[in-house]
Formats: C-alpha cells, sequence, structure tokens
C-alpha cells in the first residue's frame, strides 16, 4: 500500500531552567513503576508503525493528547509529506522481502531483516540478475550495476555510552560500569550518498 501522509514531530518547552548547581529529583512527583510500564506497552505493543502509516497517526495523536494535559508543557507540532509503503494486512516488513539465490538450477532462500518501506516496491512480482557486492567505500557509479542486484553494507557507527548518559539525572550503579563502552549499530550511520541521492541514482541506472 503506498502512503503519502503527514509525519509529525513534537518539540517540548517548559518552565525548568537548568544551571549548573546540581539537580535535586523529587522521586515523588514520577509516576510509578506500572504507570510507566503502562506507557511503554502501549507504545510498544501497537506493532508496526512506520512513519505516515495509520498505526503510526494514532499513536502521535494519542500522544499529543497525552502531552497536551501535562501542564506548564507547552507543544509546537511540525508536519511532513512523506512518499512510502506498507505491507499488506497481517504482514511484516521481514514477510514482506525475500532474496533467493539460484545454484544449479535450485533456488536458494537467503534469511533478510527485512524490507526496506521507502525502497521502490515490486507488487508482487520479482526481480533476478547477478548478485554482486560493493563495499560502502567504493561508489557504485564505479560500476556497472545495470541488470545486477547489489548488495551494500551499512557501515557501523559507534557512539560512546558516556556521551548517551551525558544528561542523565541519575545513572544507577548498574550502568556505571557500562560508561566507558560503545553503543554501536549499523542504521546509526549514514548511508552512502550514492543509495540516497536521486540524481546519482537516476544516472547510474541511465
Amino acid at each position: 500500500m503506498l502512503l503519502q501522509t503527514p509525519l509529525s514531530f513534537f518539540f517540548l518547552a517548559s518552565g525548568m531552567v537548568m544551571g549548573s548547581t546540581a539537580l535535586n529529583v523529587n522521586e515523588t512527583l514520577f509516576s510509578p513503576v506500572n504507570e510507566l510500564r503502562h506507557l511503554v506497552h502501549r507504545v510498544g505493543s501497537v506493532g508496526l508503525r512506520l512513519p505516515g502509516s495509520q498505526v503510526h497517526n494514532e499513536l502521535v495523536n494519542w500522544i499529543s493528547h497525552s502531552l497536551h494535559k501535562i501542564q506548564g508543557v507547552e507543544v509546537q507540532e511540525s508536519r511532513y509529506d512523506l512518499i512510502t509503503w506498507e505491507p499488506k494486512v497481517g504482514k511484516n516488513l521481514s514477510e514482506s522481502g525475500s532474496l533467493c539465490i539460484e545454484l544449479k538450477g535450485k533456488c536458494h532462500n537467503i534469511p533478510i531483516v527485512g524490507a526496506i518501506p521507502y525502497t521502490l516496491p515490486t507488487n508482487g512480482s520479482s526481480l533476478t540478475g547477478p548478485l554482486i557486492y560493493i563495499p560502502p567505500n567504493q561508489s557504485i557509479s564505479s560500476v556497472d550495476v545495470r541488470g545486477k542486484i547489489i548488495l551494500r553494507e551499512y557501515a557501523p557507527l559507534p557512539v560512546p555510552n558516556a556521551y548517551l548518559f551525558k544528561d542523565a539525572y541519575y545513572i544507577s550503579p548498574d550502568l556505571a560500569a557500562q560508561l566507558n563502552g560503545t553503543y554501536e549499530r549499523p542504521y546509526l550511520s549514514t548511508p552512502a550518498v550514492d543509495l540516497i541521492d536521486p540524481v546519482k541514482v537516476e544516472l547510474m541506472a541511465s
């Protein structure tokens, strides 16, 4: 299903002023554990919530309604149009794509993490071609990729844990030992420009 729907971002402002002195947090003003668990469950239990999808917009509306009820918090909303697609009913991203390598006339299915919603959908038809690997530090434009299926990596981007926790009000003892470590995920890095620049992609495909 192709979507062209608004994507909302919220910006919060409150009367809290951060100074150079230590901040004392009154734990009695925090939500109880059961309520925090309910909030996490509310967000995590809705399933796939692709930006711009109906599930996403319903969750955004719930968050907006909840934020407006907080005294002293000002909420501003920015909206953006997205063109994307979402899986058929009952499907997830992993089931929306597949990769099969043919060896000696037999198809061998290769496990995939999932399809990327912002790529051009094939609408149920299959694309076939030679499979080639291009390293992340090599430009796609330097290789003849016409009619081929490209295997491309996202280079991991390590982020120091100390940077992630630097604005925390409190760090529990069990996390203190992890401050010297890193949080590393491949999707944190910026994809190669030849994967996201439509002008270059068009030139390579012509």
